[in-house]
């Protein structure tokens, strides 16, 4: 059996899977692993790991992988980690972050129970990062994410970690690289297509090359305040379809 070299992060969006994927880049990082990271492009991840990992003999690599898709063979020399959240506050997130029609974020977040269901079913080794604990206990969760990636480290690195991805801190990166893409919007200058991230022609998101956290990737609004963003019957509509699901997860009914 080959050892294990690569740690996938998967999920649907606006689930964490950015914080998990930083997460597990430092912990290999600080215990002086050559580290390479996709998380942009789903399609480029899987051609990456095909054509790099899967033939990589070198002990000193490993490989960090995210994708928002369900890979449906078998996954050789790796663990996979998978973030999930309320879909309520998927759907909401979702909504907000992509300014896409909620029927859009509703279905988006209808797929958590099937990523849930399809991975707990697969034979490689598994490890479920909830958001609700990387909010409220995000240094027992890097502790966490070490002992699955098989790699110990101390203390004051799991510290040195969790206070460089709190939200506040992720926040300056993006307030930077925004402020970057609009001095070059305004100078009529050239922007690289690994600087940004194209939604549609007119919307585009700064992309920071190092963590992978883009335009608005953090929400300002607590996980309690979904429902502000929308009307009572848009409220209604979106319990009537994600109410069963949110169940079936172990989340309380809003019903």
């Amino acid at each position: 059996m080959d050892p294990i070299n690569s740690i996938w992060i998967t999920s649907i969006p606006r689930t964490g899977s950015m914080w998990t994927t930083n997460v597990v880049k430092e912990i290999f990082l600080k215990s002086n692993f050559n580290v390479f990271l996709k998380n942009k492009n789903d399609i480029e991840t899987i051609n990456f790991f095909s054509n790099n990992a899967l033939k990589d003999k070198n002990n000193k690599n490993r490989y960090v992988l995210k994708v928002h898709k369900k890979i449906k063979s078998k996954i050789h020399k790796s663990k996979i980690i998978l973030n999930l959240r309320n879909p309520y506050q998927v759907c909401a997130s979702h909504y907000q972050f992509m300014k896409c029609k909620l029927d859009d974020a509703i279905k988006t977040a209808s797929f958590s129970l099937e990523f849930l269901e399809f991975y707990s079913k697969k034979e490689n080794e598994l490890l479920k990062i909830y958001y609700e604990d990387i909010e409220k206990k995000s240094l027992k969760t890097i502790e966490h994410i070490s002992k699955f990636c098989e790699i110990s480290i101390s203390k004051k690195q799991i510290h040195m970690i969790n206070e460089k991805y709190k939200k506040n801190n992720v926040k300056k990166i993006i307030f930077e690289n925004d402020k970057k893409i609009r001095q070059k919007l305004l100078k009529q200058q050239i922007i690289g297509e690994s600087e940004v991230v194209r939604v549609s022609h007119n919307n585009i998101r700064s992309f920071d090359q190092t963590t992978g956290f883009q335009t608005g990737h953090i929400s300002e609004k607590s996980n309690e305040e979904w429902k502000k963003l929308f009307s009572s019957s848009e409220i209604n509509k979106i319990i009537k379809a994600l109410d069963p699901i949110v169940i079936k997860m172990g989340y309380k009914s809003q019903k």
